[in-house]
């Protein structure tokens, strides 16, 4: 019988894909670097910090307490009231999460508990700094809560928590930018 020849062609073409492969490989793959390939580094330029007067950080001061004291509030039979009263406050790129958290107080809970009405007692502003072209805000808030129970009786608690206030100018005026939950505060 014949003896079975190799496929020579299969094994040129073989060795032509892996020339190829190895080719493309090299090219792409970056060398050990030396000193001709290694880039000086830049020069730091810290953020351009606007520049504010005292008296307008105070201002905003001022708005960011009766900003907290309407937009943090709610009551459930004028749901509406508090976020049109804060919506001359906000930035138009404002992304609003407070309306996730209205739509999760107006159900009531697994046992039946609603939340009839949420009332800022007092509002404190711990620190503020200007962070480049924002004015950040750090609020403490303390807040009355009304809970409405299956049998109807209600009951008042209190809670409290902190918020940084993110304020940008927007065609003059400052708006809110931002809302954070913060775990902490930087320093004036």
């Amino acid at each position: 019988m014949w003896k079975r020849k190799p496929p020579y062609i299969l094994m040129i073409f073989l060795a032509i894909v892996v020339i190829w492969i190895w080719y493309k490989y090299d090219k792409n793959t970056p060398s050990l670097p030396d000193s001709s390939t290694v880039a000086e580094p830049e020069e730091f330029k810290p953020i351009a910090k606007i520049k504010v007067a005292t008296e307008e950080i105070e201002k905003i001061k001022s708005q960011s307490i009766e900003f907290a004291s309407v937009y943090f509030s709610y009551d459930q039979e004028q749901s509406e009231k508090y976020r049109r009263k804060s919506n001359s406050f906000l930035h138009s790129q404002f992304i609003d999460h407070r309306v996730d958290e209205l739509k999760e107080i107006n159900q009531p809970n697994k046992v039946g508990v609603n939340t009839v009405l949420e009332q800022p007692k007092k509002v404190e502003i711990l620190t503020s700094y200007v962070q480049g072209e924002n004015i950040c805000v750090f609020i403490d808030i303390s807040q009355e809560i009304t809970l409405q129970y299956q049998d109807g009786k209600t009951k008042q608690t209190n809670d409290s928590y902190n918020r940084l206030i993110v304020w940008e100018k927007e065609k003059g005026t400052w708006k809110v930018r931002r809302i954070e939950a913060q775990a902490f505060m930087e320093a004036d």
